[in-house]
């Protein structure tokens, strides 16, 4: 629906709701007749009331997430939030509330997912693995196994390589 129909159905519902005498009732038929008109219910015009939500998320990338997520659900490149210790506070709709909900769930499984595959590339990029491990390698890895250190190869591509210097060599001592 149209945003100046809504308005336009918004203005004549509050006249048919608070108006006085003849005024009401002209305003009553006057929405039901544009109801009719438009194919639409009560339920369609009246916006619910926002109230306050309140998330606890994690660390910086759980805090980062939700606002992401809530600029999306509100469509806002500018997010306002509320703050108290340890939590991140929203003006949202019930129905904006449940798929924000919704929505930060789903991206919070997939960052966890991610974020594992993302650790074991970092470990193959900086080669941290101890010598034991090249003495005795696993080489039975079940298909799932396989397919987290594939997209974990792919990922290292995008790492950059460090090269660290042990205490022991920064010193100059066993050299």
């Amino acid at each position: 629906m149209a945003d100046n129909i809504r308005e336009k159905l918004e203005k004549i519902l509050r006249l048919a709701e608070r108006g006085v005498g003849g005024e009401k009732v002209n305003a009553q038929r006057q929405l039901d007749k544009l109801l009719k008109k438009y194919e639409l219910t009560l339920n369609d015009i009246k916006r619910p009331e926002k109230q306050m939500y309140w998330f606890k998320p994690v660390g910086q990338f759980e805090k980062g997430l939700l606002l992401q997520c809530y600029a999306i659900i509100v469509n806002t490149a500018e997010p306002m939030q509320y703050k108290r210790p340890r939590e991140k506070g929203y003006e949202l709709t019930p129905r904006q509330y449940l798929e924000l909900c919704s929505m930060f769930d789903y991206y919070k499984r997939r960052w966890e997912k991610d974020l594992h595959i993302f650790f074991i590339a970092f470990i193959q990029k900086q080669n941290l693995f101890p010598q034991a491990l090249y003495q005795n390698p696993k080489t039975n890895f079940s298909e799932q196994e396989l397919k987290k250190h594939r997209q974990a190869e792919r990922m290292a591509d995008g790492i950059e390589k460090g090269s660290y210097v042990g205490t022991r060599r920064q010193i100059g001592v066993g050299v």
